[in-house]
């Protein structure tokens, strides 16, 4: 089975293992550490060959890299984003003021004079107005002869 792996490295390298050999494969590089050191050799090869710049890092660190992501946990559920509900209901009460203005407007459009009054009306409003405090001031003036009397009241 060694030799199996072995030869399936570099098929690996170059996206050619099968799809039925590769669980097999896989689970053995997690579990053979000459295997991983032979793939990460091939892959320094394949890089040089193709003059890819290629780092090469010190087996004691990239084990105990591998190790410590052995021990962290996976995490699966997707962030906890911030709710968009206050902006929601901030927007729905706006929408909501804004149809109540336009139909309380289109109302009193419908109820004629009674709800506005045009430019003519008020003028011709306050001409009759200005006609009868005229006419109340004139009668006012030719009543002045009348007796006046002051009525007091004494404190006993």
């Amino acid at each position: 089975m060694k030799t199996l792996h072995t030869e399936n490295v570099s098929s690996f390298l170059d996206n050619e293992v099968e799809a039925e050999k590769l669980p097999g494969f896989l689970q053995a590089l997690e579990e053979d550490a000459n295997l991983q050191n032979k793939l990460d050799r091939y892959a320094l090869i394949k890089g040089a060959l193709k003059d890819e710049q290629s780092y090469v890092y010190d087996d004691a660190f990239i084990t105990k890299v591998r190790d410590a992501m052995q021990y962290q946990p996976t995490v699966l559920a997707p962030a906890n984003k911030r709710s968009n509900m206050p902006y929601i209901t901030a927007a729905v009460a706006a929408s909501f003021l804004a149809l109540s203005v336009v139909m309380i407007n289109v109302d009193q459009l419908g109820q004629g004079s009674a709800g506005m009054q045009t430019m003519a009306e008020v003028e011709q409003v306050n001409d009759i107005e200005l006609a009868l405090d005229d006419e109340i001031e004139s009668n006012l003036d030719d009543e002045s002869d009348l007796d006046t009397r002051f009525v007091t009241f004494d404190q006993e």
